[in-house]
C-alpha cells in the first residue's frame, strides 16, 4: 500500500498496472499478504490509536463549534468498544474465506472437445471514497487483495469555496487524516515483504482529487462511496463509471396486529439504540392500529428509557400519552410529514399508524406502500407471528434486505457471514445488499477447444422457437452413447423425438389431455456438462444432456419422466425453463443433434402454442 501525492491520472494508471499483476497471483500469495497486514496492525496498535486520539480531539472541538455532526464524530473513534478488535478480526475472516477468483458456475461441452465455462474474475480497479471511518482502509485493503482487485482510497472533504452549496462544510476524511496515515504506513510496510504490488492499494492524499478521479473511466472500473447522502449523490452525478452504494439508510420496521410485545420491544430497541449513526439503524416505526394500546407502550417505554425522541402521529401519540407516566409523555413530539423522509442517524424515531382493515392483507399493503414511497430500499423488517403475512410483506417491499422478527442492524456483511464488507448497495444490478467478496467479482467466459471454427461447429439453437429446457442430473455423469436420430414422423403437438436409451420411453408419449395436431417438426438437442454429487464442478470431461424440446407443459413432462418405473437409477429430471415466443412465419431452420453426424436438417413451424 502506498500513500501518494501523485496526480489522479498517475495514481489511477499505477493501479491499473498493479491490478493485472494481482490477477495472476496465487491464492496463497494473497492470503499471505493478509496475514502480514493483520500482524503488522496488531503490533502497531498503540501507535495507531495515539494517532486516532489526535483526530478525535480535533474533531470534538469542531463538533462543539457546530462544524461537524455528532454522527461523523462517533464513526471516527477507533477506541470505541470492539471497533479495533472487529477491524482485525475482519481481516482474518476475509483471509479464511474461499478464494472468489476463478469459481466456475457453468460448464458446457458445446461440441466434441469444445468446452465452454463461465467463471469469476476481478472487476479491476476500485475507487473507494469514504468519510471519517479509519477502519475502512484495513477493510478495503483486505477485500481488494483477496479478490485480486486494485483499490484507490480517497478521504472525502470539500473546501468552504465549493461550487455546490450542499457540499460546503461536508467534512469527513479530513478529520481522520492522522489515523489514515498511520494505518496506511503500517499496511505499506507489511505489503513490501509480500508478492502483492504496493501500488495495488493506494491512499491518495492529493487535495481536490475526487472529481478528476471520477472521470478516469479508462483506468477505474467501479466507484464505491462510503459516507453521507451528499457524498453518494455527488459520485452518482459526476462519475464516468458505475457507482455501487446507497445514498440513504432510511430503514423501517412494521409492527403487525399479531406481534408479540416483548419481541417487538427487544428488536426495535436494538435497531434504534445499538448504533444510531449506522445506515441500518431504524428510522421509521409503522404500527398497526390494533396494537397501539397493547404493544406500542412497551416499545415506547424501552426507547424513552434510552433517551430516544419519539415523533408520533396523532393516533400513536393519543394512545401513548395515557399509557406513559407524566415525565415520559413530555418527551413525545408531534411528527411532521418530513419526518418520514429523514435519515436521523441519531436517537430519534418517527412513528406512524397503519389503519386497521377488515381484510388483514390491506393493512400489510398500506405498510408496504408507505415503505416503497418513503424508504431508501435499504433494509426493512416486520414483527408478526404469521409466515403468510411476513412473506407478503417481504414480497411487496422493494429493498435490498427484508427481515422477519429481527433487527435491521442484522444487515451487515459480517453478520451475514461474508466477512468484512465493502459497503451496502441498493442498486438493482451487479450487487445488492451487503457487498463482500462476491460483489467485487464479475464473470468471464472461456472456451477450450481443439481447433474448432465457427464454420464447422454443430451448435445451433433455433431462433423464435417455443422451447422447454429439460435438465438431466446424474450422480454417475455417464455420457449417453451416440445413436442416429430416427427419421421424423407426424406426431401430435407436444410429443418428443425418441430419446437416447438412458431416458425412459414414457417421454415419447403424448399427454392425454392434449388434442392439437400439427405438421411434422423437429426438436433440437445439445450436449452440456452437468455437475453433481459432492464435487460441484467436474474435473474431467463427463457431459450429460440438456434436451431442448417442444413440450405441452412443465407438469406433463416432469410427471411422465419421474413417474416412470423404468427410470434410470440416480437420474432425475427438472424442467428449468418454459419460454413462450411469438409465432414466426414458417421457415426452414437447420437442426443439429449430438447423437447424429450433424447432417440432419428439417423445418420447424411455430403456431404460438407452448
Amino acid at each position: 500500500m502506498s500513500l501518494t501525492n501523485d496526480s489522479p491520472e498517475t495514481a489511477a494508471r499505477a493501479a491499473k498496472i498493479s491490478s493485472r499483476r494481482l490477477a495472476v497471483l496465487s491464492t496463497e500469495a494473497r492470503n499471505n499478504a493478509l496475514t502480514a497486514i493483520h500482524a503488522a496492525l496488531s503490533d502497531s496498535r498503540d501507535e495507531i490509536l495515539r494517532a486516532n486520539v489526535r483526530d478525535v480531539e480535533a474533531a470534538t472541538r469542531r463538533a462543539a463549534d457546530g462544524e461537524l455532526s455528532q454522527s461523523i464524530l462517533k464513526r471516527l473513534d477507533l477506541s470505541r468498544k470492539g471497533k479495533w478488535e472487529d477491524m482485525l478480526k475482519g481481516i482474518l475472516d476475509v483471509r479464511e474465506l474461499e478464494d472468489p477468483v476463478g469459481k466456475i458456475d457453468l460448464r458446457t461441452e458445446l461440441d466434441d472437445g469444445l468446452v465452454l465455462q463461465r467463471q469469476t474474475c476481478p472487476i479491476g480497479v476500485l475507487l473507494i471514497i469514504f468519510e471519517a471511518r479509519p477502519e475502512v482502509i484495513a477493510n478495503i485493503a483486505s477485500l481488494a487483495i483477496k479478490s485480486a482487485n486494485a483499490a484507490i482510497l480517497k478521504g472525502w472533504w470539500t473546501s468552504e469555496s465549493s461550487r455546490e452549496p450542499l457540499l460546503r462544510g461536508i467534512l469527513g476524511g479530513k478529520e481522520s487524516t492522522e489515523s489514515f496515515k498511520a494505518i496506511s504506513t503500517v499496511i505499506s510496510k507489511a505489503l513490501a515483504a509480500t508478492e502483492v504490488p504496493n501500488d495495488s492499494i493506494q491512499l491518495v492524499t492529493t487535495r481536490d482529487a475526487i472529481d478528476p478521479l471520477l472521470q478516469l473511466s479508462e483506468y477505474i472500473d467501479l466507484v464505491i462511496p462510503r459516507g453521507s447522502n451528499e457524498l453518494v449523490r455527488h459520485c452518482q452525478k459526476n462519475a464516468h463509471m458505475p457507482v455501487l452504494g446507497h445514498a440513504d439508510g432510511l430503514c423501517s420496521i412494521y409492527i403487525h396486529s399479531d406481534a408479540d410485545a416483548s419481541m417487538a420491544a427487544k428488536v426495535i430497541l436494538d435497531a434504534k439504540t445499538d448504533y444510531p449513526a449506522a445506515c441500518n439503524s431504524v428510522e421509521t416505526l409503522l404500527v398497526h392500529e390494533d396494537v397501539l394500546k397493547t404493544v406500542l407502550p412497551a416499545v415506547a417505554t424501552a426507547l424513552l428509557a434510552k433517551g430516544v425522541s419519539l415523533r408520533c402521529d396523532t393516533q400513536s401519540r393519543a394512545a401513548l400519552s395515557p399509557a406513559l407516566d407524566k415525565h415520559e409523555a413530555l418527551l413525545l413530539q408531534d411528527a411532521t410529514d418530513a419526518d418520514y423522509d429523514i435519515e436521523f442517524l441519531d436517537l430519534k424515531l418517527a412513528i406512524k399508524t397503519i389503519p386497521s382493515a377488515s381484510n388483514i392483507t390491506d393493512a400489510v399493503d398500506k405498510a408496504i406502500d408507505h415503505i416503497n414511497t418513503h424508504g431508501s430500499h435499504h433494509t426493512e423488517a416486520i414483527i408478526t407471528q404469521s409466515e403468510e403475512t411476513a412473506n407478503r410483506f417481504c414480497n411487496g417491499i422493494d429493498s435490498a434486505c427484508k427481515f422477519w422478527n429481527c433487527s435491521t442492524r442484522m444487515a451487515d456483511g459480517m453478520r451475514f457471514g461474508f466477512g468484512t464488507e465493502v459497503g451496502i448497495s441498493t442498486n438493482k444490478v451487479h450487487a445488492r445488499g451487503p457487498v463482500g467478496l462476491e460483489g467485487l467479482m464479475i464473470h468471464e467466459y472461456r472456451i477450450r477447444g481443439s481447433g474448432q471454427t465457427a464454420g464447422d461447429s454443430r451448435i445451433h439453437i433455433p431462433a423464435q422457437a417455443s422451447l422447454a429446457r429439460l435438465r438431466l442430473v446424474s450422480s454417475t455423469r455417464t455420457r449417453p452413447p451416440r445413436k442416429p436420430t430416427p427419421a421424423p414422423s407426424a406426431k401430435p403437438r407436444g410429443t418428443l423425438r425418441p430419446p437416447p436409451a438412458s431416458i425412459p420411453s414414457q417421454l415419447d408419449q403424448p399427454p392425454h389431455h392434449h388434442h392439437h395436431h400439427h405438421s411434422p417438426s423437429k426438436a433440437d438437442c445439445k450436449m452440456a456438462s452437468v455437475p453433481s454429487g459432492p464435487s460441484l464442478y467436474p474435473t474431467h470431461r463427463a457431459p450429460l444432456s440438456i434436451y431442448t424440446r417442444r413440450v405441452p407443459s412443465q407438469t406433463d413432462i416432469s410427471a411422465a419422466f419421474n413417474a416412470s418405473p423404468s427410470r434410470t437409477p440416480n437420474l432425475t429430471l427438472r424442467v428449468v425453463q418454459v419460454r413462450e415466443t411469438p409465432a414466426p412465419p414458417p421457415s426452414p431452420i437447420e437442426m443439429y443433434s449430438p447423437f447424429s453426424d450433424g447432417s440432419e436438417s428439417g423445418t420447424s413451424e411455430g403456431d404460438g402454442d407452448r
